[in-house]
This record gives C-alpha cells, sequence and structure tokens, in this order.
C-alpha cells in the first residue's frame, strides 16, 4: 500500500488534522484506508510516513500551537504508529502517540527499521537563535 498524508497548517485559527489516504500499487485509491489523525489542542501536521517490518504505519511531524504566554505559533515534534489496518497502535507511546518534547521542534526526516524509529529533528539552542539537527530515537 501507498499512503499519502496531507498535513495540517501553522494556521491554528483553523484547526486541522492529518488526512491519509491509501493506494494500492497501481495507484488507485484504497476507499477502505481512509483515516484522520488528530490532537484534542493544535494542528497536527505528520508529513513523513514509513512502514515498519511489521506493517505497521509510523508517522512523524510537527503539532503547531499558540503558547499562552506568547502570541506566536510554537511547534514540537510527535510521532504516531498505526497498526496495519489504520488504528492507533496503543502499545507505543501514550495511546500510539510519543510524549511532547519542548526542546524538539520539528521532523524533517524520518527512518525506520528493525532497530527502531529514527527522526531527524530541529532543536533550538536558545528562543529565536540558531537551530540544530539531531536525531531522536525511539524504540521499536
Amino acid at each position: 500500500m501507498i499512503v499519502v498524508c496531507k498535513g495540517a497548517t501553522p494556521k491554528i485559527s483553523i484547526p486541522e488534522a492529518t488526512s491519509l489516504y491509501g493506494y494500492d500499487m497501481d495507484g488507485h485509491q484504497d476507499l477502505r484506508f481512509r483515516r484522520i489523525v488528530r490532537l484534542p489542542v493544535g494542528n497536527l501536521s505528520l508529513h513523513h510516513a514509513s512502514f515498519d517490518d511489521q506493517g505497521r504505519l509510523v508517522l512523524a511531524g510537527e503539532r503547531y500551537y499558540e503558547a499562552e504566554s506568547a502570541d506566536q505559533i510554537h511547534s514540537e515534534l510527535y510521532v504516531v504508529r498505526l497498526l496495519a489496518d489504520g488504528t492507533l497502535d496503543d502499545s507505543f507511546g501514550n495511546s500510539g502517540f510519543t510524549q511532547p518534547n519542548a526542546y524538539l521542534w520539528a521532523a524533517t526526516d524520518l527512518n525506520v527499521n528493525a532497530n527502531g524509529i529514527r527522526v531527524f529533528t530541529l532543536m533550538p539552542m536558545i528562543a529565536n537563535g540558531p537551530q540544530y539537527e539531531m536525531i531522536a530515537c525511539f524504540q521499536p
């Protein structure tokens, strides 16, 4: 199966989720596979996807939100794992979602293999300062 992700925008005035669409190897849409992945607060943009060796779908991206103390949009890294049938994998993280980390802002790439999940992410050194790329590791 080929999965296409349509992620949310950073414009948080309109709550959005990530929509997933499935296609077979001939490019025909599989109407049985259409999922919406959302969080209770903020816009979730999962724009990196990869299947693991057990047929589970791993998604990585970020949640956009407005901080209570600042009038600007912030982001934080999220990784989500779905079972082969498209439901959230409750055995991964917190009901299928990783816990947010204030120092990891966004997903720039995703690698999934038997050794775990690796997400290339951005980490700020200071507010409004330089950002460094690092690798966040999650166990399979």
